[in-house]
């Protein structure tokens, strides 16, 4: 369960905790392709044109860092409107939405201090905490 700005509650099950861990540490990585597969496979991503470089700068955006590498150095509405005119999100879980604005809160806590945070540098050691501690479970279990 977490808290989610003015109360808003979101719990997520295992099976996204634990697909959300592994897309923290694949962001953490900066491999590219892995954390583009992920999404659009395990988490179910969907976009109209599935361009890569447009889906690894959306998932950078909502759960990692709004770097000038990732925004093109928009302020958020125009990466927002670039990025839909470019190749709009067509399917996404709320699941993860709700996580990623906790990534988004966050972030805009730290610039109104001008610090530039990257949180999957900060929850990759929890994400990689709870993949040890929740493996995988048999696919007749799941």
């Amino acid at each position: 369960i977490g808290l989610i700005d003015y109360g808003q509650v979101k719990a997520l099950g295992e099976r996204e905790r634990r697909r959300y861990a592994k897309l923290i540490l694949h962001l953490a990585s900066g491999d590219r392709r892995a954390t583009v597969a992920h999404a659009t496979g395990e988490m179910g991503l969907r976009t109209r044109h599935m361009k890569e470089d447009v889906i690894y700068k959306l998932l950078c955006f909502f759960h990692d860092r709004d770097t000038d590498d990732v925004t093109g150095g928009r302020n958020i509405q125009n990466f927002m409107d670039w990025a839909n005119a470019e190749d709009p999100i067509e399917e996404l879980d709320d699941n993860y939405v709700m996580v990623g604005r906790v990534a988004l809160l966050l972030r805009g806590l730290g610039n109104a201090f001008n610090l530039k945070l990257r949180v999957t540098q900060y929850w990759k050691k929890e994400a990689k905490r709870f993949l040890q501690t929740h493996p995988e479970p048999n696919a007749f279990e799941e």
